[in-house]
Parts: C-alpha cells; sequence; structure tokens
C-alpha cells in the first residue's frame, strides 16, 4: 500500500466498504498487479473488469476476523494468472502504523463488512468485456510473476507511488 492511494485503490475499497487495513498484504499486490497489468496493455483499470477476474474472500482463520484478500474466480474460467505470491507472510501485523490527515480519507478507516451485493458477479459492459479481453491477450499465456512485475519502476509508471 502507498499513499496517496491510487484512484483503484480508493474505488475497491469504497465498493466493497472495507478501510485499507483490512486488506492482507496479498490483496494490495493482486491490485497493484491488475493496475500496472491495464497500464501496459493500454486500458484504464476498471473495478468491474477486476471484479471479473478476482473475488474477494475473508481470510479462513477465525483468530483473523475481518481481514480480506482477492482470489482467482473459479479456476475453470480464463482469468488472469498472478504468481509470486507468498504463502505466508510472518509478522506482517507488527509493520502496521498510524498515519493522520487533516482532511477526510477518501475511503473507510472503520473496519466494515462487505455487503452481499459487493460480492455478486459484475455485470460488464461492452467497453469491460473490450478491456478485458485486451489484458488476457497482453498477459498471453504466461502467469505474471508479481516478485518481478511489481518493480519501482512500474508502479512508479502506473502511478502508484
Amino acid at each position: 500500500m502507498r499513499v496517496p492511494l491510487h484512484r483503484f485503490f480508493v474505488d475497491a475499497l469504497n465498493h466493497f466498504g472495507l478501510a485499507p487495513t483490512q486488506l492482507a498484504p496479498n490483496g494490495w499486490r493482486i491490485m497493484a498487479g491488475f493496475i500496472v497489468l491495464c497500464r501496459s496493455a493500454g486500458v484504464p483499470p476498471s473495478l468491474a473488469v477486476f471484479r471479473r477476474f478476482f473475488l474477494l474472500s475473508a481470510l479462513p482463520h477465525k483468530h483473523q476476523k475481518g481481514w480480506y484478500y482477492f482470489q482467482p474466480r473459479s479456476k475453470g474460467r480464463s482469468g488472469l494468472r498472478f504468481t509470486g505470491l507468498p504463502e505466508s507472510i510472518k509478522g506482517w501485523k507488527r509493520g502496521f502504523f498510524f498515519l493522520y490527515s487533516p482532511t477526510a480519507w477518501p475511503c473507510p478507516v472503520e473496519w466494515g463488512k462487505p455487503s452481499k451485493s459487493s460480492l455478486v458477479d459484475p455485470v460488464l459492459s461492452a467497453e469491460d468485456e473490450a478491456a478485458a479481453a485486451k489484458l488476457l491477450s497482453a498477459q498471453g499465456a504466461s502467469s505474471i510473476d508479481l516478485r518481478k512485475y511489481l518493480c519501482i519502476r512500474n508502479l512508479a509508471e502506473a502511478g502508484i507511488s
């Protein structure tokens, strides 16, 4: 996560009703990878297109209630393939810090729970369908290794700085 938040991050957090702190690190990696891929494919990042490929899920552990991440939608469906996500990032919660802003945050700051309507399959416009097809063709048959793809240069070029 980088501040100020990229507009796509703000849109996603508002859509799901989540505070930035509720999203696990791999959730941020997936969203950043999507933004960088959109930039390289020449399409604007669209929440509907993102939701066509990824599903918001709650972390399964009962002691981690309220935490969320993104996972690819059904495996049988053609989709974006990101690799390079760590299985575990031990101690990542110790890296929390507090930010103060004299202006209101553009997204929720209190922890919330996604509404059922925010989790339904998105309806894509013709423009969104074309963008999704362009992202898939830009990716090709290979998966994208986020460990290499999310370098400083790619993030800066995508406006995530």
